[in-house]
């Protein structure tokens, strides 16, 4: 009837009303009377459920004409297929892994399939919705997340370890390439958002030297500092997509592309500073070359900064040069110096002292250009 109904009518009220009761009546079956000989038949009733609304909700939004999208069409639209995935993965997933003699990673395989023609599905939704709406209108925005949220799902259920975090920096660098062939900001929002999810995951699980064999370490050429230079390098791609090829409004917004700039090089200097100290944390003793390298590495990176900074009119890099710099001598002061000899200590010094006196020249000499740009 609601099928019937939606042809002719935008009557979302009623949509919504018969959703609602569609999942609580499921919910309630499956809570008393749900057993696993009865999964083909339980998925079966839940797609038709699924492809109801969907259809629904895409002949509503049709019958509504151009007008704007109100609350109601993006309740049929997004919240159906959230609630169809949910029950897929209990289904697939929990409840069949509590058996013990299950073994549910086909299920996952299946799961991420599943979630990735979701994905598909929403991006050509969130396409035909910003041809018929327009580029202003929130629904294309909404579709083009829910692709990105599938998208994201179906990677942790394919792949383990540092591959997750590559292929969501990846996927990052995708759904951002599509929002912008497309124009859909709701997709160019979520690659930033994934692209967010990727960095967490490098730092929180991807970074610890307690996973790598100290003995066949090969500075360099290892799958953690290989995980850090494909995020690093998506985060760039991102930045220069955000900065070239997005709508002017992002464009003109200078704080988003600065911040992944600024991200881009913060994964460059955490990433080199790991294999430094990883390497000399192979050799006994060595805490001092450790903690030498180290800071030669930010002076020499700080002076790269520097020079990107004034030949690119970048405040930002300019400024991020300026705390590293400072971080730096406080490092030197603090920590290297303590553990030196007075020779050393007296070369490190002077070296510091050199290299500040050619920035500070380089300053002095692009003065007048930096403030006149």
């Amino acid at each position: 009837g609601i099928l019937g109904v939606g042809y002719f009518k935008k009557w979302y009220p009623l949509a919504i009303l018969g959703f609602g009761g569609t999942a609580m009546h499921f919910g309630t079956w499956h809570a008393t009377m749900y057993a696993p000989d009865k999964l083909g038949l339980t998925i079966f009733a839940l797609t038709s459920f699924y492809l109801t609304y969907l259809i629904v909700g895409t002949l509503m939004s049709y019958a509504n004409g151009g007008e704007k999208s109100d609350a109601g069409e993006l309740f049929v639209l997004t919240i159906p297929p959230i609630w169809f995935f949910f029950w897929l993965y209990d289904l697939l997933h929990v409840s069949q892994a509590l058996d013990v003699n299950y073994i549910t990673q086909s299920n996952d395989t299946v799961l991420a399939f599943i979630a990735v023609v979701l994905a598909l599905v929403y991006i050509l939704l969130a396409y035909s919705g910003q041809t018929f709406k327009g580029k202003e209108d929130n629904l294309p925005m909404f579709l083009g997340g829910i692709a990105a949220v599938f998208l994201t799902i179906a990677i942790p259920l394919q792949f383990s370890g540092n591959a997750i975090t590559i292929a969501w920096a990846t996927e990052a660098v995708i759904i951002a390439m599509l929002g912008m062939v497309t124009a859909n900001e709701g997709m160019r929002k979520a690659s930033l958002v994934v692209f967010g999810i990727a960095i967490w995951r490098l730092f929180i699980l991807d970074s610890g030297i307690s996973e790598i064999d100290l003995i066949a370490f090969i500075p360099f050429i290892n799958l953690r500092f290989f995980t850090y230079m494909v995020a690093t390098l998506a985060g760039a791609v991102i930045a220069y997509m955000f900065g070239h090829m997005a709508p002017e409004k992002y464009k003109a917004d200078h704080s988003v592309i600065a911040t992944l700039w600024i991200i881009v090089n913060f994964l460059i200097l955490v990433s080199v500073t790991t294999e430094i100290q990883t390497y000399f944390s192979t050799i006994q003793n060595a805490q001092n070359q450790s903690n030498a390298m180290t800071s030669v590495f930010w002076t020499v990176y700080s002076i790269i900064l520097v020079a990107l900074g004034i030949g690119f009119n970048a405040v930002f890099l300019r400024w991020s040069a300026i705390i590293l710099f400072a971080i730096t001598i406080f490092k030197v002061f603090l920590i290297d110096l303590a553990f030196l000899d007075t020779p050393y200590k007296i070369a490190s010094l002077m070296v510091l002292g050199v290299i500040l006196l050619m920035v500070s020249y380089l300053y002095f000499k692009h003065q007048k250009t930096i403030e006149a740009k």
